[in-house]
C-alpha cells in the first residue's frame, strides 16, 4: 500500500489499540488524527497506538502524536506507542522519546 494509511481499533476491558499500516504523512496527517482523538473518546485507562506496520512516520504524524498525548494526560489514559524499529528511530531521531511512551 503506497501513499495510505488504514487503521483498525479494539477495545478490551480498560484498554484500546489502534492498529495502523502504511504511511503517516501530509497526505495522511488529518485522518491519523481524527482517528487518534476518535480512539482516545472510548479509550480506558490505556491507549495503545501500534506503530509497528508504519513504512513512513513525517512531521504531522509526530505532531498529532504528541498533541493527543497531552490530551490522553489531561483525561488520565496513558498513551503507549508500539513502534517498530523505523519509527522508534524517527521518534528518537526528534527528541520525543523522553515524552512518549515507547514499547
Amino acid at each position: 500500500m503506497s501513499g495510505g494509511l488504514s487503521y483498525t481499533v479494539t477495545h478490551s476491558e480498560d484498554v484500546s489499540v489502534i492498529d495502523l499500516d502504511g504511511e503517516i504523512d501530509l497526505a495522511t496527517g488529518d485522518d491519523f488524527t481524527t482517528q487518534l482523538t476518535t480512539a482516545l473518546a472510548s479509550a480506558g485507562s490505556r491507549l495503545v497506538v501500534d506503530l509497528t506496520k508504519v513504512t513512513f512516520l513525517g512531521s504531522a504524524g509526530l505532531a498529532s502524536l504528541m498533541s493527543i498525548n497531552k490530551q490522553a494526560g489531561q483525561r488520565g489514559t496513558e498513551l503507549v506507542l508500539r513502534c517498530s524499529p523505523a519509527t522508534r528511530r524517527t521518534i528518537e531521531l526528534v527528541g520525543l522519546a523522553g515524552q512518549l511512551k515507547l514499547v
